[in-house]
């Protein structure tokens, strides 16, 4: 799978429907163009808002997985009982989200 275009992108246009990397450049390169005129413009320019957050949230999430999975790996020297990180709602959603935006599984380092 290809590499993404590097963030951060932006919505723009007039109402919010197009979003686009940010270069600071006149001529930038257009990631998606939101147009559908079966659902209300507020729900499209919040699509394309959650669109344009990808990469900082891809990121967000990759940090999250790799902290988790250090207080899994340092469980018993940090003195931490109860539930395993990697049982729960947390590890499971951040795996699913960087696999579904990478395409890659994601390598999990045993404790």
């Amino acid at each position: 799978m290809s590499k993404h275009t590097l963030g951060p992108w932006r919505t723009g246009g007039e109402h919010g429907f197009h979003i686009h990397e940010t270069t600071g450049q006149q001529n930038c390169l257009a990631i998606a163009n939101m147009h559908d005129t079966s659902k209300p413009n507020e729900e499209i320019v919040a699509n394309a808002r959650l669109i344009a957050a990808s990469p900082e949230l891809l990121i967000a999430a990759q940090s999250a997985f790799k902290l988790l999975e250090w207080v899994a790996v340092n469980r018993d020297a940090l003195g931490k009982g109860g539930m395993h990180p990697r049982d729960s709602d947390a590890w499971l959603y951040l795996s699913i989200a960087i696999e579904k935006a990478t395409g890659k599984q994601v390598e999990i380092h045993e404790d």
